[in-house]
């Protein structure tokens, strides 16, 4: 049960940042994957994630940010 948990919990994240970079692209056309990536990461707020397990980096996206 716990791997269709965690599955279905990356699928939903997954869509989130896919959504989230298509907004970055929305303001700012052309831009490389690796700039979309590092605004995603830079505007994700940390350390607020309980409980995120090892290895994660304990970020929450945020998207506020990311359409100027």
């Amino acid at each position: 049960m716990r791997t269709t948990v965690t599955r279905a919990a990356a699928v939903l994240a997954g869509t989130r940042v896919a959504g989230a970079a298509a907004l970055y692209l929305a303001a700012h056309p052309g831009a490389a994957v690796t700039t979309v990536n590092s605004a995603i990461v830079n505007a994700a707020t940390t350390g607020v994630v309980t409980n995120p397990g090892s290895g994660s980096p304990n970020r929450l996206l945020y998207t506020a940010t990311l359409s100027s």
